[in-house]
């Protein structure tokens, strides 16, 4: 009998795999979601590949009919995101951008690279090298036949083996040892391999002769910019900025391997309706998204005063904006989303842009911040003003999560901002609201932000320290705000 990890207040989550749990919990209405990237963050085995098809027909089996999907994923393997959840039988709808100024470089520098190569010691791994070359070749094996016990994390082949031959660098003691077993040697060799793994990871000759050029703090003691890490002052300890000791260094100076990242993917699916999207919502509650719920809040007075009699549109006598231009609660929802760095950064190139409407909506206040994201937080319900001035990113722009946010102990290293988790829940709602799911629940993000808007919701999760965490983070129940009333017209 499938038991709950932690249930409270309509919230439930359930500690276990995915696939294993969905066919037996009840239709979800929506599915948001944070699955691995598969891109081995931070050395976590947990992102070792991106879920594919099965994980995703899965959710489909436990989700209403037009239900839609959210589903974060990476730069570099969105893509297969993307196919796994079409083959399973969703329908690709959107894919939302989600840009933020946080993200910290994840680059390697190829001068100190070059300097840190230990090529002094190369004469000993090659000589290593051609003597396993000679083993394999005398058993009839060939190299990628010993390579098969080393597959890669996608199942392929690795040049590993090559490597090791080549003599760029030795096998660790383990890999020796399972190499005598695959190829069937000796010990002759044993000395020499376990004397060059004892000096691995030492620097070359060229290291020690880097110029120090200057100091910087390090962001901890080990450098890792951990949520929740110490980066007081007493805790920060300094390190050295060092010249390139070689030509080649010095050639290579300044080249990395990655650009900042700056934004993810958010792959927007829906599970095919039954007849169109109006019968659809009429049989299982279920249809679209919520527009109106999700619109942009903006201080602009759109509004523009009767043309000329001579105007081309119009006639003389009214606005020429569209409904979805000229709605009281904002502008249409758009397919991009903003933090505050990344809003200030793209204020910086749209300038200021002012407002050109002169028809006042009436003695309303302008309210303090810009934003569906800010203003959900409120109340939900934005007021406008005229002439109003600022930069592009108050049309897009959505907070990212603070330290207070993520709660204290929590060590997950892909949490997402509450008030983007909100803003794509209320995109998804139903008028009733409406049960969301989260397979890849994390640290409960999804949760506690459901648990804001009063919305049941399911998260689960295969790491059971995961599931204390966000068990933990829903014990302080966030401000809990009424969900939004259904609209009464569509627009």
């Amino acid at each position: 009998m499938l038991r709950p990890y932690h249930s409270q207040g309509g919230i439930t989550i359930y500690c276990g795999d995915c696939r294993e749990v969905m066919p037996e919990i009840e239709a979800a209405d929506s599915i948001i979601t944070d699955p691995p990237y598969g891109l081995e963050f931070m050395g976590k085995g947990w992102d070792r590949g991106v879920p594919g098809a099965e994980f995703w027909t899965a959710a489909q089996g436990c989700a209403k009919p037009g239900a839609m999907m959210m589903a974060f994923g990476g730069t570099r393997t969105h893509h297969r995101l993307m196919c796994a959840i079409e083959d399973a039988g969703w329908e690709l709808r959107d894919c939302l951008m989600w840009l933020y100024g946080s993200g910290f470089p994840k680059s390697h520098d190829i001068s100190k690279a070059i300097d840190k190569m230990d090529e002094d010691r190369r004469p000993e791994r090659e000589r290593v090298g051609l003597w396993l070359r000679t083993q394999r070749e005398a058993a009839g094996l060939r190299q990628k036949d010993v390579a098969a016990h080393w597959p890669s994390v996608t199942g392929g082949l690795t040049g590993c083996v090559a490597n090791w031959e080549l003599g760029f660098n030795c096998p660790t003691w383990e890999q020796w040892q399972k190499l005598k077993q695959v190829i069937g040697f000796g010990d002759e060799m044993d000395v020499e391999v376990w004397r060059l793994n004892g000096r691995k990871g030492q620097p070359g000759k060229a290291w020690a002769e880097r110029e120090v050029v200057g100091k910087a703090k390090w962001k901890t003691l080990n450098e890792a910019p951990l949520p929740g890490a110490d980066c007081s002052a007493e805790n920060r300890s300094f390190k050295d900025i060092t010249a390139p000791a070689t030509d080649a260094a010095r050639l290579w100076n300044g080249w990395g391997t990655a650009l900042k990242p700056a934004w993810e993917p958010i792959i927007l699916a829906m599970k095919p309706c039954e007849g169109t999207f109006a019968e659809n919502a009429l049989k299982h509650g279920v249809a679209g998204l919520n527009v109106d719920g999700g619109r942009i809040a903006t201080k602009d007075d759109r509004a523009r005063p009767p043309r000329g009699k001579n105007a081309i549109y119009g006639g003389g006598s009214g606005t020429n904006l569209t409904a979805a231009d000229s709605h009281p609660d904002g502008r249409w929802p758009a397919n991009l989303i903003l933090d505050e760095e990344a809003g200030a950064m793209l204020d910086e190139q749209s300038g200021e842009r002012h407002d050109r409407g002169n028809v006042s909506r009436g003695e309303r206040k302008p309210r303090g911040g810009h934003t569906f994201c800010q203003n959900l937080l409120r109340d939900n319900a934005p007021e406008f003003t005229r002439f109003d001035t600022g930069g592009a990113s108050r049309f897009f722009y959505c907070p990212k999560a603070s330290r207070k946010e993520r709660g204290e102990g929590n060590t997950h290293p892909t949490v997402k901002p509450l008030a983007l988790m909100r803003y794509l829940l209320t995109l998804t709602a139903t008028p009733t609201g409406g049960t969301v799911l989260d397979p890849f629940m994390g640290s409960g993000s999804t949760l506690v932000a459901a648990q804001a808007l009063g919305r049941p919701c399911i998260g689960i999760e295969l790491d059971e320290k995961s599931c204390e965490i966000a068990a933990k983070r829903l014990e302080p129940a966030a401000d809990t705000l009424p969900f939004p009333e259904p609209v009464a017209e569509a627009m």
